[in-house]
């Protein structure tokens, strides 16, 4: 429901309100009267700029491609390498 409030938003291209989209998607769950929970998180990279909308205790990581050459090898290989991470909000029960 979250990607489908992005898309009928009405934002310009490119841009979405994450907030309004997270609202969409509660009302929706809401009217459709199914139960349970779930972690909500949202991200949106615009340009140089990463925002996130993160309801409950899951993380986000932005990762980008790295070339390395693994030991006793010549070939380089693309490995993914950590740009941010968000803090962790792990909670014991």
């Amino acid at each position: 429901y979250a990607h489908e409030g992005i898309l009928d938003g009405g934002a310009p291209e490119g841009k979405a309100d994450l907030q309004e989209a997270l609202m969409i998607a509660a009302r929706r769950l809401h009217e459709s009267q199914l139960q349970g929970g779930s972690t909500a998180l949202l991200g949106q990279l615009n340009g140089h700029t990463m925002g996130i909308l993160n309801l409950g205790d899951s993380g986000a990581m932005l990762l980008r491609p790295a070339l390395r050459t693994p030991p006793g090898s010549d070939q380089p290989l693309l490995f993914p390498r950590v740009v941010f991470r968000s803090s962790d909000q792990t909670h014991y029960f």
